[in-house]
């Protein structure tokens, strides 16, 4: 479900934020657009002031040159101005910003070379019969400013912040709904009394729903010995058997109890498989055999122990159980001569696995000794039992 959750948002998070962008470039291209037409006409109306003006002279009569302050002064749009006929020189010129202009304009054989943003800036020309010469009227003009911009980003990052506290409310929310629907879980998990079996007429091989067997009677009170005062002389007992070269039966629910609790916190799947080899007895060398398949198979010797006298227990951390029943059908399947052994049996393989549920190493391995049960009485080979987490919620809280 974390995980669903996860992805869930990480789509989310990519919608937001590519329509915040789409968003915001759109409005970009509106204001450019809208400022466009606004020079558009503040252009056209210096082009009319020009030619209503060709009787004077630019450069000396007033008239001209009064008319072309007011409209680029109520315009800040207008960053350069030019009038200027071809092959003789310029006529007039105005700049908001020296930068923009050439260093000489003593002869102008072509049109003169302005430094300008084709982006935030946009240049007209416009060509006015004088005389047997032209006059030709330049203006570069401003069509995207900070005023327009600022804008547009401020809402994007308005947008951009408001999601991240929400991001941020919903994690806090969920960490805080999981982490007590955890401690709920994992105390009503060990109030279980009833025992659960496997039912009849489910194909071989597959997996079958039942709720959940509960763990096993309580053991009786243990009577503590008082401790030796020298710790060397306690008996230390090894975690691997020499024999197998897995781990002793005894340490088997404690591990697998620990590892429930590791994979129930990063809600991960578990399961825990009885591999029974019939006729490989604990110590012979068929027995060594088999535990030495298991570890080429899994890897990890502290994942496999010894289980009853011709069985293994095989913790499988993150793993479901559809694809272990698959593992392990093929394990099965696989089985091959190994020297100095003769032969090795192939194995009756019952399995279980958390499924979302929280509870202990007894209780799972009942349901997977349950499955190997049904193995061995059906002649199935691999059998899983998938514990309905519903019906298993609804029994432990009656």
């Amino acid at each position: 479900m974390r995980r669903n959750l996860a992805t869930f948002y990480t789509v989310i998070t990519i919608i937001v934020l590519v329509t915040a962008a789409g968003v915001a470039v759109v409005r970009v291209a509106s204001a450019r657009d809208r400022n466009i037409a606004e020079a558009t006409t503040v252009f056209a109306s210096l082009v009319e002031h020009v030619e209503q003006t060709l009787e004077h002279d630019p450069r000396e009569d007033a008239v001209f040159s009064d008319g072309v302050q007011t409209i680029v002064r109520s315009e800040s749009s207008v960053l350069v101005f030019l009038v200027y006929v071809l092959d003789v020189g310029v006529e007039y010129v105005w700049a908001r910003d020296g930068s923009f202009l050439p260093p000489s304009f003593e002869r102008i054989d072509s049109i003169p070379t302005i430094a300008y943003s084709e982006v935030t800036q946009l240049r007209l020309t416009e060509t006015v019969a004088f005389g047997r010469n032209a006059l030709v009227v330049d203006g570069v003009f401003k069509i995207l400013s900070d005023v327009d911009i600022y804008p547009i980003f401020r809402d994007l990052l308005i947008i951009l912040v408001a999601f991240a506290l929400v991001t941020v409310i919903v994690w806090i929310a969920t960490a805080a709904g999981r982490a007590s629907g955890t401690e709920h879980d994992f105390d009503i998990s060990r109030r279980s009394t009833r025992d659960t079996r496997p039912r009849r007429g489910a194909p071989a091989g597959t997996s079958f729903a039942e709720p959940a067997a509960p763990p096993s009677p309580a053991p009786e009170p243990q009577k503590f010995s008082k401790s030796p005062k020298n710790s060397q002389e306690r008996e230390v007992r090894p975690f691997v058997s020499p024999n197998s070269g897995v781990g002793f039966e005894e340490h088997l629910v404690r591990r697998l109890t620990l590892e429930l609790e590791r994979t129930a916190q990063m809600d991960q799947d578990l399961t825990l498989a009885l591999a029974r080899f019939p006729d490989a007895h604990r110590g012979s060398a068929i027995h060594s055999s088999c535990a030495s398949t298991l570890v080429e198979r899994f890897g990890f010797e502290d994942m496999i122990y010894e289980y009853g006298d011709d069985a293994f227990a095989v913790i499988i951390p993150g793993a479901e159980l559809g694809p272990s029943v698959a593992q392990m059908d093929e394990m099965r399947t696989g089985i091959v001569t190994r020297p100095p052994v003769d032969s090795m049996p192939r194995p009756i393989i019952g399995l279980t696995s958390r499924n979302g549920r929280l509870l202990d190493g007894e209780r799972m391995i009942t349901e997977a000794r349950s499955a190997l049960r049904r193995a061995a009485a059906e002649h199935a080979g691999v059998v899983g039992f998938n514990p309905d987490p519903t019906k298993y919620r609804k029994f432990v809280t009656k």
